[in-house]
C-alpha cells in the first residue's frame, strides 16, 4: 500500500507497519544550515524530498520526525528545524528498499551529496532538491511504485 498525506499530518492515521517513507519539505529562502556531522550545508529555496526506512514501524519513525521536541539524531532532523514539512508519503514493505528508491530518485531530482546516506554503500544521498512541489510529488509517487529486487 502506498499513501501520501498533506500537512498537517495526523500521526494516528499512519500505519504501524514496516515500510519506507518520503518526507517533502519546503524551504522559503536560501539558507546555510549546520547538519551535524556534515557541517554547514547550503540549501536553495525550494522543495526537498527525503527518503528513509522504518523497519521499526512507519508511525513510530514518522512521529519521531514530526516531534518538535526530538533531539537532532538524523541529518533530516536538522533540516526539519528550518524547513516546513508539507507532505509525507509511504509504502508498506518489510524490505529495506530505501537505497533502491534513492537510486531511482537520483535520476529524477538533484541529490544533496552525503545527506542521510552515511550508512549506505549504494547511494550518495537520501535527500533531493526540486524547485517545484509538483515535481517532488510526481517523483515521490513514481519512486515508491518502482519494482525492486527485494520483491
Amino acid at each position: 500500500m502506498i499513501q501520501c498525506k498533506m500537512s498537517p499530518i495526523k500521526v494516528n492515521t499512519i500505519p504501524k507497519d514496516k515500510g519506507v517513507y518520503i518526507l517533502i519539505f519546503k524551504l522559503n529562502t536560501d539558507k546555510t544550515i549546520n547538519i551535524g556531522s556534515l557541517g554547514n550545508v547550503s540549501f536553495e529555496q525550494g522543495f526537498y524530498l527525503y527518503i528513509g526506512s522504518a523497519m521499526g514501524g512507519l508511525r513510530k519513525r514518522i512521529s519521531a520526525h514530526l516531534s518538535q521536541t526530538n533531539r537532532l539524531r538524523w541529518h533530516v532532523d536538522y533540516l526539519s528545524k528550518e524547513a516546513t514539512l508539507i507532505q509525507v508519503c509511504y509504502r508498506i514493505t518489510s524490505s529495506s528498499i530505501e537505497d533502491e528508491i534513492a537510486l531511482k530518485m537520483a535520476e529524477l531530482l538533484k541529490p544533496i551529496p552525503r545527506f542521510g546516506s552515511s550508512d549506505s554503500k549504494k547511494t550518495k544521498s537520501h535527500l533531493f532538491f526540486s524547485r517545484t512541489q509538483q515535481e517532488c510529488e510526481q517523483a515521490a509517487r513514481e519512486c515508491l511504485f518502482i519494482q525492486t529486487s527485494s520483491h
